[in-house]
């Protein structure tokens, strides 16, 4: 472990960006990284590029200044409420129990999400067809507002990047 944990201080010394699975990871590598420094007698030193991939997606989209905002869990799960009780209103599916099923539509989502995909009307079941419906609702809603949730913060953040002269280090790391 302390050979990969060496070969990731020795790359973010050399200005690699670290993207950890969480914070207490990057945390403990930055805390290495400066008990390194000083062991090699340095008084002073760059602050390495050591960050959780999730609040890398947060800065990326936050210094990318075009208004986007990103939606907490709590909202979205209260949005994708609003939206199916609006869609199920009058209709026979009222009976619905609107909290679990927007959790189940929205769990759909951030999987759906996770891998970029969307949903086709090409041999959907019925109770399919009317997620995409609340799916492509809920997109529309967070594009009108400039919100972002977070299954469509990576994809976003991909754009941005693609998009703009903001510089990708040449190495990148992913750790944990």
């Amino acid at each position: 472990m302390r050979g990969f944990t060496n070969q990731i201080i020795d790359a973010a010394g050399n200005g690699a960006l670290v993207l950890t699975a969480n914070k207490r990871l990057a945390r403990h590598l930055r805390h290495a990284y400066d008990l390194r420094m000083q062991d090699d007698g340095c008084t002073v030193w760059p602050t390495p590029q050591i960050i959780s991939y999730e609040a890398w997606l947060h800065r990326c989209l936050s210094e990318a200044g075009e208004g986007w905002r990103l939606l907490s869990a709590s909202a979205a799960q209260r949005l994708w409420e609003e939206l199916i009780e609006q869609s199920s209103s009058g209709s026979e599916m009222e009976l619905l129990q609107v909290p679990a099923t927007a959790r189940k539509a929205y769990e759909a989502h951030r999987l759906l999400g996770a891998y970029r995909c969307r949903l086709e009307d090409a041999s959907l079941t019925e109770d399919q067809q009317v997620f995409r419906k609340w799916q492509e609702r809920f997109l529309q809603v967070c594009r009108d507002k400039e919100w972002i949730d977070r299954a469509e913060l990576p994809w976003k953040v991909l754009d941005i990047l693609a998009a703009s002269e903001q510089a990708v280090p040449g190495e990148v790391l992913l750790v944990g």
